[in-house]
């Protein structure tokens, strides 16, 4: 069984988050498969402004840098929202334009943020 995984699609000139099952690799290969895809532009919950860094853990829940609103998301692989973190500073839970983010095995929150 292959992991998701998630790219980002540019959706009538606006960017937002989409998923894809990657195939087996081999010259020639096929391109991934498209799944699904959701967000829209802002800063309400499930929109994103500046989404440059996304993360999916071993369960498939999905985490994305949302870096002009200073915060990561958590959404499930089909999209529903879970939770944020991250207010604008330089404080602990505070980012600063974060563009990554990696999950944590044993706890599943983000681990770190390149700010």
């Amino acid at each position: 069984m292959h992991k998701a995984r998630a790219f980002f699609y540019v959706c009538a000139g606006l960017p937002c988050l989409a998923l894809a099952a990657p195939l087996p690799a081999r010259a020639g290969a096929q391109s991934p498969t498209y799944i699904t895809q959701w967000g829209t532009p802002g800063s309400g919950v499930g929109q994103f402004s500046g989404l440059f860094g996304i993360a999916v853990d071993a369960s498939g829940d999905v985490y994305a840098a949302d870096g002009f609103n200073d915060r990561i998301q958590k959404f499930t692989s089909s999209g529903t929202y879970l939770g944020q973190w991250g207010t604008t500073g330089s404080g602990n839970g505070q980012f600063n334009y974060p563009t990554g983010c990696a999950p944590s095995a044993s706890t599943r929150l983000p681990r770190s943020a390149t700010v």
